[in-house]
């Protein structure tokens, strides 16, 4: 998946779980029509049982039509609820579910990368195994797709691979000279052998952290550590 989608996709949700339960000051008229469409569709269900609490009879032509015309009416409403704002927050909350699907699935008991940000609560959650013979690591419009896509401008379409090979990961750097790749503070231009805890950026400000499996000390490094 792209690096920055997912970024951004975390950053969203955090945000989400912040303001979630703090009370609405000042009503936007976005959110008074909500407001209000949901005031008349609570209305309408009342009414709804009301009359099945009368003992409305469904034979009842007359009966029919109203409650026909009580749900179209409801329905309208929630169509009208699902304004544009909220249907972008539905398709980025179903981002959110599948990133903690995708996230949920990487098998740490193999070699992976887990990524440092200077923002603390989108720092090391995003993890890429490296147990695949080659991973390749560009931009989307590489193809094919690499499997680490990196969207910003400093980084290539062909900018590294890992490869992986008895138990060992080692970092292969792009013959493009531009294709910026560190480790532990070095630029490097031919294939490195990764230990645990290495420290690899991709371009300017992508960084990662070699996790080997078993292994302890990831919980000590953090986003300053990594750029000193």
């Amino acid at each position: 998946d792209n690096y920055e989608e997912t970024l951004s996709t975390l950053r969203y949700a955090d945000q989400a779980k912040k303001i979630q339960n703090k009370a609405i000051i000042n009503e936007s008229d976005t959110d008074k029509m909500i407001r209000e469409l949901t005031e008349e569709n609570d209305k309408l269900k009342k009414l709804m049982e009301s009359l099945a609490t009368m003992g409305v009879k469904l034979d009842d032509m007359e009966s029919m039509s109203k409650l026909s015309e009580m749900r179209s009416a409801m329905e309208m409403n929630n169509h009208l609820m699902m304004s544009k704002e909220e249907k972008m927050n539905h398709a980025r909350m179903s981002k959110v579910d599948e990133v903690d699907d995708m996230l949920s699935k990487i098998d740490v008991t193999k070699p992976y990368l887990v990524n440092l940000n200077e923002d603390p609560m989108l720092s090391k959650k995003v993890k890429y195994t490296l147990d695949r013979a080659v991973t390749r690591v560009g931009k989307k419009s590489e193809s094919p797709l690499p499997e680490i896509v990196i969207g910003t401008l400093s980084i290539k379409e062909r900018h590294a691979h890992f490869l992986f090979e008895n138990d060992k990961v080692s970092i292969v750097p792009s013959e493009d000279s531009s294709a910026f790749t560190c480790v532990n503070g070095r630029h490097i231009r031919e294939p490195v052998v990764l230990s645990h805890l290495d420290r690899i950026i991709f371009g300017t400000n992508s960084i990662f952290v070699m996790v080997m499996p078993g292994l302890e000390g990831i919980n000590e490094i953090d986003f300053e550590k990594a750029i000193e």
